[in-house]
């Protein structure tokens, strides 16, 4: 098995899209009947809203959406951004990495740490000093690789029904 990691182009997004619909399926299974649920769920179009959003990250000096192949079949994705931070703070800006979704037969096989280094050294040539990555409540394996690639708790959103 021979992975390559490249930036992807328009022409991909049948293949992303097939890979983000992975990553929600996941992130489904995560929540299954757990009242955070409803938080998760999904607009009609939320498949047609995504391709767009990774089109334009796709497309701009600030997005960097990378795909995993294996022997030209893709077998996961990274999509990461630089953002502005809340204006009160002295870092001005963030590169965070969106998404990361690796299919299951290809995990602990180094490709989500490709992506990592992959994200880090774009940041830091776009002259970005601090990184930050989301993960769900219910993901404590994802939660543990990424403490582990040096980051650590800074906010946790809290939300309720009203």
């Amino acid at each position: 098995m021979e992975i390559s990691i490249r930036r992807a182009k328009p022409g991909d997004m049948d293949a992303l899209a097939a890979l983000w619909n992975g990553l929600m399926l996941h992130h489904v299974k995560l929540y299954g009947r757990d009242k955070r649920a409803e938080n998760h769920e999904f607009r009609k179009d939320a498949e047609s809203i995504w391709r767009k959003w990774a089109l334009k990250n796709i497309r701009s000096q600030n997005g960097l959406v990378l795909i995993a192949e294996d022997g030209g079949r893709p077998v996961g994705y990274s999509l990461s951004l630089i953002k502005p931070n809340i204006p009160v703070f002295r870092i001005r800006k963030l590169g965070h990495m969106s998404d990361l979704y690796i299919r299951p037969g290809y995990r602990g096989k180094g490709i989500g740490t490709r992506f990592r280094d992959a994200a880090f050294r774009w940041f830091r040539k776009k002259g970005i000093r601090h990184a930050s990555i989301a993960v769900h409540a219910l993901n404590p394996a994802s939660w543990k690789i990424y403490r582990k690639w040096g980051f650590s708790d800074y906010h946790m959103e809290m939300r309720r029904r009203l």
